[in-house]
């Protein structure tokens, strides 16, 4: 969409409430990019693994928004969310959109997922099944939201971030002001070069730093 200047107008960030107790624990913390209807969506679901689970932390999630053509499944490739069926209970998607899913440990970790160029997504922290966690026991607090530049730790190579946001998991080890002071120190470019990832289906996530003994 374009505003009067003919710029395009920055994609907002919205939170969906429910009412049910279960309904809120499963969804109060989804989060939506706004598109139109018809548009193809990434549905996202990050699986929240111990320690981190149970101690909480920072997670650095970052859409990244990819060509059309190149936005396509890739079944050989671990997906969680392929087994939970609670997702298709309570966030049933289309047939042209996606289900996607990555699980996260560290005390502090990043989450990009790709989603369709002109499309949008959105995307929740849920307790990892083996876990057994029920799902009203976790919460998360987004604590800022920006874009960021990187640079490759050896060519020196620019790359532009145009989105990310941090969020707090709330647990005993959870602190609002320390997330937000970790988006000087985290480098959001390039992932692999720099950290201990591993790759799902179109995301990837990032073991940044493990809790100290």
């Amino acid at each position: 969409m374009l505003d009067q200047l003919g710029n395009k107008r920055p994609k907002t960030i919205t939170f969906s409430l429910f009412v049910s107790a279960v309904f809120l624990a499963l969804f109060a913390n989804v989060h939506i990019v706004e598109a139109q209807d018809s548009a193809m969506k990434s549905d996202v679901t990050i699986y929240l693994d111990r320690p981190l689970l149970d101690r909480g932390g920072t997670v650095f999630v970052v859409p990244n928004e990819i060509p059309v053509d190149e936005w396509k499944p890739h079944p050989d490739q671990p997906n969680p969310a392929r087994s939970d069926s609670r997702l298709d209970a309570r966030n049933p998607i289309t047939g042209h959109d996606r289900r996607l899913s990555a699980r996260a440990s560290g005390e502090v970790s990043i989450v990009r997922f790709d989603y369709p160029k002109g499309g949008n997504y959105d995307f929740r922290f849920l307790p990892s099944l083996e876990s057994e966690v029920p799902p009203e026991r976790q919460g998360s607090v987004l604590v800022t939201a920006g874009n960021t530049y990187d640079y490759h730790p050896k060519t020196r190579e620019e790359r532009f971030v145009p989105e990310f946001q941090v969020f707090t998991i709330l647990g005993p080890d959870a602190n609002e002001e320390k997330s937000r002071a970790l988006v000087s120190d985290v480098k959001l470019g390039y992932l692999e070069e720099r950290y201990n990832c591993r790759k799902f289906e179109s995301v990837i996530s990032c073991n940044v730093r493990d809790y100290s003994k």
